[in-house]
């Protein structure tokens, strides 16, 4: 017997002894009080909602630890902030103009003016004038004007280029017409194709690339002198 059945019963067996209540609870006749009605309700009631109602559902420490969590990327974030702004350019815009930007920069239309930029740029478009960036990538390009960088400059085979390259590390296999400084590596595609001098610290030739200039390659050129002696004297 659950304690709901043991709990009632007692109660009723305590009413019984008061005579408040009948022996058979289940009557309806006129004989039966208001409390007898009451209980009887009030029991009937407790058992519906007994059998109906369902268990609550427990958790567990363990099944705690062991449910999935939801994590949440600051990369979600980092993309409305500065460092993914990007200047674009689209391929039918003609601007005639010096451009000025903090941001990246895709170029992919037609630039007549100059473009300064403290961030990188990819140029697959036309430009005619200079371009200072931090980096540049040139692919299917065509520009008359100089490139400076403070990183590098990278050039395919598609690229055509009527000026001079200033950079710390370029890797050219397009068609230059300009002299080429360049503070650390520079590498020649087998379809580059050079006309100017080249300046830089070393250099890479892959066999097909033309050059017709002065090479010198100056990461030596201090310690030139523990290389060779003064002169060579003979019978010593």
């Amino acid at each position: 017997m659950s304690i709901k059945n043991n709990f009632s019963k007692a109660v009723k067996d305590l009413l019984k002894k008061d005579n408040l209540v009948g022996d058979d609870l289940k009557n309806d006749g006129k004989d039966a009080s208001e409390l007898n009605r009451y209980l009887q309700s009030d029991e009937r009631q407790s058992f519906t909602n007994t059998t109906n109602s369902p268990e609550p559902e427990t958790v567990n420490e363990q099944d705690y630890n062991t449910m999935p969590s939801i994590e949440t990327s600051n990369e979600d974030f980092d993309r409305s902030s500065d460092s993914y702004e990007v200047t674009v350019i689209s391929r039918n815009t003609v601007i005639d103009g010096n451009i000025s930007s903090f941001a990246d920069m895709n170029l992919e239309g037609n630039v007549k003016g100059s473009i300064n930029t403290t961030k990188n740029i990819d140029v697959s478009g036309k430009v005619v004038g200079d371009i200072v960036c931090n980096n540049a990538s040139m692919k299917g390009s065509s520009m008359q004007g100089n490139v400076s960088s403070k990183g590098q400059i990278l050039m395919d085979s598609d690229t055509i280029l009527l000026g001079n390259i200033n950079t710390q590390y370029a890797d050219v296999n397009g068609k230059v017409k300009g002299n080429i400084e360049v503070g650390g590596k520079a590498e020649l595609g087998s379809d580059a194709v050079i006309i100017g001098d080249i300046n830089a610290s070393t250099i890479s030739v892959l066999d097909g690339a033309v050059i017709q200039g002065y090479i010198n390659t100056s990461h030596l050129q201090e310690d030139s002198s523990k290389i060779f002696p003064d002169s060579i004297a003979v019978g010593d």
